[in-house]
């Protein structure tokens, strides 16, 4: 894995951590009422989790192109 990827797929799980530390908090706070931000965060953890699946090795550039967008 070069070093790009590295950086990358550290990017990643670090974003991958602060969504699902969202996803807690939201969760915490909606107080047992439909909370449209923890649909959001899940999707958009789903999305990365997807584009990941595969592994960083053999990323595509528009994959690659499409997580560094996610993580802006």
């Amino acid at each position: 894995m070069g070093q790009e990827s590295r950086e990358l797929k550290d990017r990643v799980e670090a974003k991958k951590k602060q969504i699902k530390a969202d996803i807690a908090k939201a969760k915490a706070d909606a107080r047992g009422e439909k909370n449209d931000t923890i649909e959001k965060l899940q999707k958009k953890l789903q999305g990365i989790e997807s584009a990941v699946k595969d592994g960083f090795d053999d990323m595509s550039e528009a994959a690659s192109k499409k997580l560094n967008e996610w993580l802006k």
